[in-house]
């Protein structure tokens, strides 16, 4: 249960990737169905969206860092995973949908299940890390 009794680290995380991963369906979608834009090339300004949403949250309120010290290294270490995580995402999206025939956002949303998961234990890494540094 340790997961889950880090002082609300876990209900954040939700909170702000539910925060984060709303912006990004309202853009996917706005994108797509209203600008009649190419849903992966709508995926891509999501994305965008949703990075610099994420992270600013993810770092200062769920994670609880607000140090400045160590935000060039972690931007970098985000951005690395950010990028990791798109890639694989779009991928498997572009798959879903023109091989396997799912509805755009459908797939997208199981893989918004899938890259959050991963995220999770990414961030952890990424934020903590800087923490225990700077304690020693």
């Amino acid at each position: 249960m340790k997961l889950f009794n880090e002082g609300g680290q876990m209900a954040r995380f939700c909170i702000t990737g539910a925060l984060s991963v709303f912006t990004y369906y309202a853009i996917l979608i706005g994108a797509t169905e209203l600008f009649h834009v190419w849903y992966i090339a709508s995926a891509f300004l999501a994305f965008l969206s949703y990075f610099v949403t994420n992270f600013t949250l993810q770092k200062i309120w769920a994670f609880r860092d607000k140090s400045i010290q160590y935000i060039k290294r972690q931007l970098i270490q985000f951005s690395i995973m950010a990028v990791c995580n798109w890639t694989i995402n779009t991928t498997l999206l572009y798959v879903l949908v023109e091989y396997a025939g799912m509805w755009y956002v459908s797939a997208q949303m199981i893989l918004t299940i899938v890259v959050s998961i991963i995220a999770y234990f990414c961030l952890r890494y990424i934020f903590s890390t800087q923490l225990v540094l700077r304690q020693t």
